[in-house]
């Protein structure tokens, strides 16, 4: 039992993530040119290849610091695929927090 047990949750720990087959796929914000793409990953369309650029692998939101005058003394700024377009199919956000001198990063 233990023997079985064990095997199924290493066939699920080894096949849990796929390799990235579909790692190049910057998001295509909808208009009306690619509204019907055939390719969409985290509801996003992909853009076409030979469109991509190297302005979809770059971002300037996290570049500055953000606004610590506030009660917590803490900032917060998150971007995600919708505002970074070449991490659409990595499934992760990216986040920058700046805090002051006794500042709190609330849940």
């Amino acid at each position: 039992v233990f023997l079985c047990l064990s095997l199924l949750v290493a066939v699920n720990f080894c096949s849990g993530d796929n390799d990235n087959l579909q790692d190049f796929c910057p998001t295509a914000f909808p208009t009306a040119d690619n509204r019907h793409s055939p390719v969409f990953i985290n509801g996003f369309p992909c853009k076409n290849p030979a469109n991509v650029t190297a302005s979809d692998f770059k971002t300037s939101k996290l570049k500055w610091a953000g606004d610590t005058d506030n009660l917590i003394r803490s900032s917060t700024n998150i971007v995600t695929a919708a505002d970074f377009p070449g991490i659409n199919t990595l499934g992760l956000g990216l986040g920058r927090t700046d805090l002051d001198v006794d500042g709190v990063v609330t849940p």
